[in-house]
């Protein structure tokens, strides 16, 4: 990797991530979760070989909180699991201080479609299971949002 980033301001990429929905509807948004999934994945596999503690790479938990961990380092936030039940199909987790979730208090938003999709492929490269997202919670007084999903 060489480092070279696309950046934009939060405003910017809401906007960037609108046009899908203004454009094609529901099937904008389905598009942009498809999307976001896929780069979730493949930046999941970028990441994987960077991490440090080699030896947790058994627990998934773990795997997944570093990942989430090294994109927190880009400015998304601050992520921590509160569940994660394989057996029972359930991921649970908190994220505070995310600058493009600030209006996800509606769960029809192109951000939360983007983080949400992100979220999922990074549980499926880590994982090798599904999960969608079934249950959002945001909170704008805390720019806290907790993300459900659950296996199919």
């Amino acid at each position: 990797m060489t480092g070279e980033r696309v950046c934009f301001t939060p405003e910017g990429f809401e906007r960037f991530l609108s046009v899908l929905n203004r454009r094609f509807g529901s099937a904008g948004d389905s598009i942009l979760y498809s999307m976001a999934k896929d780069f979730g994945i493949y930046d999941s596999q970028q990441m994987l070989p960077l991490l440090e503690d080699k030896e947790d790479l058994v627990d998934e938990q773990k795997i997944v909180q570093m990942l989430l961990d090294s994109i927190s380092s880009h400015n998304w936030g601050k992520y921590e699991i509160e569940k994660f039940d394989l057996i029972n199909g359930e991921i649970i987790i908190n994220i505070h201080n995310n600058p493009i979730l600030e209006l996800c208090d509606t769960k029809d938003n192109p951000q939360c479609f983007f983080m949400k999709g992100v979220l999922s492929g990074i549980v499926k490269e880590v994982t090798d299971l599904d999960f969608n997202p079934s249950t959002q919670n945001c909170k704008m007084k805390g720019n806290t949002c907790q993300l459900i999903f659950k296996r199919n």
